[in-house]
């Protein structure tokens, strides 16, 4: 029988959850058991899984002991363990800047180096996800005086180029290109791209060579979705003074510019429509005044509330109320985000997305969903009264389209198995 190492190594969704990063991270963890069991079974392979993220002080924001012990139970239920990395840091930066990225790649690949020599592996696989850990899979390659053969892949749930765009960090930009080139030069790193989208924008604005990349799609982990009861919704909604009496349009997702939360107050300022409209914006970024400056944007109005609260509960719950008629995400930059497919597979809300970057490519305008340009606070309005005003039995076939494509396409737990086997392919 031969022995695989695999390690999967994240700032989120580990210690922490807070991110679409966490939410990837951890529905990749959960997946693990399964194709352990399927490894033993077809393949005579024995997997020894093994976490890497953050050293994270207790007191971290968003730290999850739930979550912790989930990752920890799958660790220890294969052999294997929950290590964490220093990043230069108090124990209290999540994502991090170039300084927190160089320290924690290189403490994350001394880790897995550590374990390698420790240990008879045939083979290893070293996944990293997302900026921070994008040397790590290098810097074990390129060091790895043992036996075992090993596999590393960086999966950028975005970039630079994309998420700063007429901000560019250049610092950011420097390290992804340099990530990018190293895994051009090695058959053995390789590029996991979460949506055509991304896949398209790694190889023409950053230069991965197409042998290089590989598929990990992005998708939503079905079996977290839990239903809850009416009476608990209600009494939520009556928590945030969110009304139980009237057709609701939605916004919700992290706090920051980018996602468009001011498109959305100024297009529904627009509208003499019988809804009431709920804004969810966690706080993310303390330099990034997102509170401040929507409680400006909706001073005076009557019919929207606005919540700066985290919890992933509200949304989930807005999602499952039958009155909710419509959830917006108006980003004005996203490269592949979670809630159109959240939106969908709830089947009670209409999905509506902006025509940026990654969120076209998830939804077919007046299929499955609806697109809006966002040039224009008007063409937004236009949009959402042009979806009020079909037939309800459109509005219900779209709603049905919507939830057969993201069973059919987005299972989170189906995409990363088809992801690990192609690796598995390739590895042996």
């Amino acid at each position: 029988m031969k022995k695989l190492s695999v390690f999967i190594a994240s700032f989120d969704g580990i210690l922490t959850r807070h991110s679409g990063v966490g939410s990837a991270t951890i529905a990749y963890i959960r997946t693990i058991p399964e194709i352990r069991k399927a490894l033993l079974l077809n393949r005579s392979i024995d997997l020894t899984f093994y976490a890497l993220t953050n050293k994270y002080d207790a007191s971290a924001w968003s730290r999850n002991l739930e979550i912790e012990k989930e990752v920890r139970d799958i660790c220890h239920s294969t052999g294997g363990k929950l290590l964490t990395c220093l990043n230069n840091s108090s124990g209290d930066t999540h994502f991090g800047n170039i300084q927190n990225w160089t320290c924690v790649s290189a403490s994350a690949a001394t880790q897995a180096v550590q374990v390698l020599e420790n240990n008879e592996f045939d083979y290893c696989i070293f996944m990293a996800h997302d900026t921070p850990y994008a040397m790590a899979p290098i810097y074990l390659v390129k060091q790895n005086f043992t036996k075992t053969k090993i596999i590393g892949t960086f999966t950028p749930h975005g970039t630079s180029l994309i998420h700063e765009k007429g901000e560019y960090n250049l610092d950011r930009i420097k390290w992804e290109s340099e990530a990018f080139q190293e895994f051009n030069k090695n058959s053995n790193l390789f590029v996991c791209h979460i949506s055509n989208f991304m896949k398209n924008h790694l190889h023409i604005d950053y230069g991965v060579n197409q042998e290089s990349l590989l598929p990990m799609l992005n998708g939503i982990d079905f079996k977290e979705l839990i239903k809850y009861k009416k009476q608990n919704i209600v009494k939520i909604f009556n928590k945030y003074n969110i009304p139980t009496n009237k057709p609701l349009i939605v916004t919700y997702g992290r706090g920051a510019s980018y996602k468009g939360y001011d498109i959305f107050i100024e297009a529904v300022k627009k509208l003499k429509l019988p809804f009431h409209y709920v804004l969810q914006a966690v706080p993310y970024n303390p330099i990034d005044d997102i509170e401040l400056k929507l409680k400006d944007a909706t001073n005076g109005m009557n019919n929207i509330t606005t919540i700066f609260e985290w919890s992933f509960d509200l949304p989930r719950m807005l999602l499952q109320w039958d009155k909710t008629f419509l959830t917006c995400l108006l980003s004005r930059r996203e490269p592949g985000a979670l809630i159109p497919a959240e939106i969908r597979y709830n089947a009670k809300s209409l999905c509506l997305v902006s025509d940026q970057d990654g969120l076209p490519c998830q939804v077919t305008d007046g299929v499955d969903g609806f697109i809006t340009e966002i040039d224009s606070y008007e063409k937004v309005a236009d949009k959402i009264k042009h979806i009020y005003q079909l037939p309800k039995d459109k509005q219900e076939l779209i709603k049905r389209t919507g939830l057969n494509l993201i069973k059919e396409n987005y299972n989170m737990r189906n995409n990363f198995s088809a992801s690990f086997n192609n690796l598995v392919n390739n590895l042996i």
